[in-house]
């Protein structure tokens, strides 16, 4: 259930463990699940996240939808002209950012699944949507309601995005360089990097 709750300014509230109302090392009950409050003063209950989980639905997510091959182009080379592959095309580039865009839908979206559970007041919802379409959004009317409701109501800033990656994911107990590697995989496409 998602409620209000006044956001406290003060030194003390800055740190992260008071932010998402979690101790550095506290338990939680099998099931249960514990609520995480963002800066907006939104909470939701938060459940574990396997990373072998994510990886099995990526690896069969990878198999239908493989990254995209850049095209060839043809070189001069020392004995004569050579393939090579172009990843400079601006088609091939325009096509591997869309293609990074629905990867990192699909992670948003497993996270938010299996990861978030939360009831969306409709009321706030419907006025946060409508202004947003006002001001151009394209968003479908099939729009899943749990997702609109955690990305443009309860997270108020990039921060709170990170620290309910974190908090999903380190539910799991993984190790602190398995979480930067399964984080790391959240991240947009930075243009002009190459992997």
């Amino acid at each position: 259930m998602s409620t209000r709750k006044p956001v406290r300014r003060s030194a003390s509230a800055a740190k992260p463990a008071a932010a998402n109302g979690r101790r550095p090392g506290a338990g939680h009950a099998p099931g249960q699940g514990h609520t995480f409050t963002f800066s907006t003063g939104y909470s939701v209950t938060i459940h574990p996240v396997s990373p072998w989980v994510m990886d099995e639905i990526e690896k069969g997510w990878l198999e239908d939808h493989p990254e995209p091959e850049p095209p060839t182009k043809e070189v001069e080379g020392l004995d004569g002209p050579v393939e090579v592959e172009d990843r400079d095309d601006p088609g091939y580039l325009k096509e591997l950012q869309e293609w990074e865009r629905q990867r990192s839908d699909l992670r948003n979206r497993l996270m938010l699944e299996l990861g978030v559970e939360c009831e969306p007041d409709d009321a706030v919802l419907d006025r946060k949507l409508e202004s947003m379409r006002k001001l151009g959004a394209k968003i479908g009317k099939d729009l899943d309601r749990k997702s609109a409701w955690v990305l443009y109501v309860c997270i108020g800033g990039a921060g709170d995005y990170w620290s309910l990656v974190k908090e999903v994911v380190g539910l799991t107990n993984a190790t602190e360089e398995e979480i930067m590697r399964l984080a790391a995989r959240f991240q947009g496409t930075v243009p002009g990097h190459q992997r």
